[in-house]
């Protein structure tokens, strides 16, 4: 039985996604099971039980800002195996995750993929069928997740051990529509962490959002079970870009390397939504989170001389950038013509943190008119940053020559 708030993590940047659920439920542990659909294969893992204890904490502890601001026998024959190959559930991989045993599920036809729910043991309803079709259309995966023999020994009354997906999507997901089964509906505390501040829309009035500000690295370093999450996975990309561009730092300058490190907790804002989410609405479709938009042109130029003050005063300026930037991209990029160096260079390692390509131009074109070597240098590792590559401040003509295929 559910009972309590479902409590829910997504990490999300770079093009991929920590999704962490922790299941409030009660009774026996060998009756519970649960089928997740996702768009990409996840790599499944177990996460430590404080997990959502610390996301409380650092939600609990901070003051609430307000940022508004595919011979005819031979081809019958061929026919036939393509249409078992429709009708086939590919068992793409498996994994035990702490007391959970788990396999991600591939399939073409609905009739294949329940019979393997039912063969292993997994109860289904029409319900449940209607909504993994929506999923199934779309060509999702599907986690069957039961527990372990072991684990079947101990009955579940409060949290189950939380678990982590990681996988590809350049939205941020979370597949709520399965959660319609339940009578009346969900409870949920969903924590969301990226690169600006999201909302809800639709559920105003049952999803509360009950805090939105940026993340510093400081408040992320000091709780181990939330880094534990969070650890290089800004170097994570579904290109692999940054973790090669570390793994080229790492042999050419271990210190430029580690303020890379240093760097992968910057520019990340914290959303939390805490609510119960009727049978109804979830019914009509998955949790869809909107970016919100959090500074206008003249709050980024404000911020942009603030730069230039002491790095006591001009952190928080900085910080704002970093978060929300990215929804004002333009607007940053002025900062790079600024008469004040600190505020050129600074601006330079916003755009880097916020990693988005569309400043490229703008950084490549003042890396080519930049006097001064402190500057040039900011302005080259935001490049390295957004392009993944290790090319060198004064190999300006290389710099152009990825523009032309980053456009």
């Amino acid at each position: 039985m559910v009972d309590g708030d479902q409590r829910v993590f997504i990490y999300h940047r770079n093009g991929m996604e920590d999704l962490v659920l922790q299941a409030a439920i009660k009774g026996n542990g060998s009756d519970f099971g649960m089928v997740l659909p996702l768009p990409a294969v996840p790599d499944i893992r177990k996460v430590e039980r404080a997990f959502f204890d610390d996301l409380f904490d650092l939600t609990r502890t901070r003051v609430l800002q307000d940022l508004s601001e595919k011979a005819a026998a031979g081809a019958g024959g061929r026919m036939q195996e393509d249409h078992a190959e429709r009708e086939r559930v590919e068992v793409v991989k498996k994994d035990v995750v702490g007391p959970f045993e788990t396999v991600v599920l591939k399939a073409k036809k609905m009739d294949a993929l329940i019979d393997w729910l039912d063969e292993n043991k997994y109860k289904t309803t029409d319900e449940n069928k209607a909504l993994m079709q929506s999923y199934l259309d779309k060509g999702w995966f599907f986690v069957a997740v039961k527990v372990t023999v072991e684990g079947q020994k101990t009955g579940f009354d409060g949290r189950a051990q939380p678990m982590g997906f990681r996988f590809p999507t350049k939205e941020i997901v979370l597949p709520t529509k399965m959660a319609s089964i339940v009578d009346k509906g969900m409870a949920f505390a969903i924590y969301v962490v990226t690169n600006s501040r999201v909302s809800l829309p639709g559920f105003e009035q049952q999803g509360v959002l009950s805090l939105a500000r940026p993340l510093t690295p400081e408040e992320l370093r000091r709780r181990p079970n939330l880094t534990a999450v969070f650890d290089a996975d800004v170097l994570l990309s579904p290109d692999g870009g940054l973790a090669k561009l570390a793994d080229a730092q790492r042999a050419v300058d271990e210190k430029q390397l580690a303020e890379f490190m240093q760097n992968r907790y910057r520019g990340l804002f914290l959303s939390k939504f805490n609510g119960f989410f009727p049978k109804e609405k979830l019914a009509q479709g998955d949790v869809i989170f909107k970016r919100e938009n959090i500074l206008d042109e003249s709050s980024v130029a404000a911020l942009l001389d603030q730069l230039a003050k002491p790095p006591a005063e001009s952190a928080v300026a900085r910080q704002l950038l970093e978060a929300g930037g990215s929804e004002q991209i333009a607007a940053v990029v002025k900062g790079l013509h600024h008469t004040d160096y600190r505020v050129r260079r600074a601006t330079a390692e916003v755009l880097g943190v916020i990693s988005d390509a569309r400043g490229a131009e703008e950084l490549v074109s003042a890396l080519k008119t930049e006097t001064d070597d402190f500057v040039k240098s900011g302005i080259n590792r935001a490049l390295q940053a957004i392009s993944g590559r290790a090319i060198k401040s004064h190999q300006v003509d290389q710099w152009e020559e990825w523009l032309k295929t980053a456009k």
